[in-house]
């Protein structure tokens, strides 16, 4: 099985940008986290895409030491990207790396604040699920907003998520959206990043006239039929019973 980083386990999500959106790279300070028995290697000069571009050729040749350091390197240098795949190497436990999810927050933080929404999204995802920590929504949506702000599709999915959800907008301190009025502009940022189930929730909007001006059942089979299109099988099955 080729372990690149490009194909581990489900797409190793730090490593491809998201519906096409690339993240703005910014300072981020430096911060020393070393790895035992791994060895140092040597300063490169390279710029820091160039770093992380050889620390993708790294874990395809399965060496994990190299790569958590030109990871580094790449990360210290303003690739945020970089800092969080570092984070999700701690993470995931890939390649012998020690799993550490405290470290691996500190990473991912140092990717959200320097660009890379789906570090933001990763973070709120750990908070919302409560996966070795417990279930915290206002963290969650916080993370999940600051991706939205910066204009990133799939965040704004999970923000539209929130508001529409009454136990998941109680907990997390914002107001319900039951008339979608908030929630459908969001849903349809996030059906033109070809998130299918944000499709096949505009479709249900639009069916049931909720948060648009009216029932609109032609648009409503426009989304459902989008959103089977993307592969979702119960948006395929409501496609033939909207009349």
């Amino acid at each position: 099985m080729n372990k690149s980083l490009l194909a581990i386990g489900t797409a190793f999500f730090l490593l491809l940008t998201a519906c096409g959106e690339k993240e703005v790279a910014k300072p981020v300070e430096e911060q020393s986290i070393q790895v035992a028995n791994e060895p140092v290697v040597e300063k490169n000069t390279n710029n820091a895409e160039d770093l992380f571009e050889q620390a993708v050729k790294a874990v395809d040749d399965n060496n994990y030491a190299k790569a958590t350091e030109l990871l580094e390197q790449s990360c210290h240098q303003g690739y945020a990207k970089a800092c969080g795949a570092r984070g999700q190497l701690y993470d995931r436990h890939w390649g012998g790396i020690e799993h550490d999810l405290q470290k691996a927050m500190q990473w991912y933080e140092k990717a959200c604040d320097g660009g890379f929404a789906e570090a933001c999204i990763e973070i709120g995802e750990l908070y919302e699920k409560g996966r070795e920590m417990p279930e915290n929504y206002p963290q969650a949506f916080k993370y999940y907003e600051k991706g939205c702000l910066a204009d990133h599709a799939k965040s704004c999915f999970k923000v539209a998520e929130i508001y529409s959800h009454p136990y998941k907008a109680e907990q997390s301190g914002v107001p319900y959206d039951k008339d979608y009025t908030q929630t459908t502009p969001l849903y349809e940022k996030a059906c033109g990043a070809d998130i299918a189930e944000a499709c096949r929730n505009l479709g249900v909007i639009y069916g049931d006239g909720r948060g648009v001006n009216q029932q609109d059942k032609e648009k409503a089979k426009f989304f459902y039929q989008k959103s089977c299109d993307l592969g979702d099988k119960l948006a395929c099955g409501w496609y033939h019973k909207v009349k």
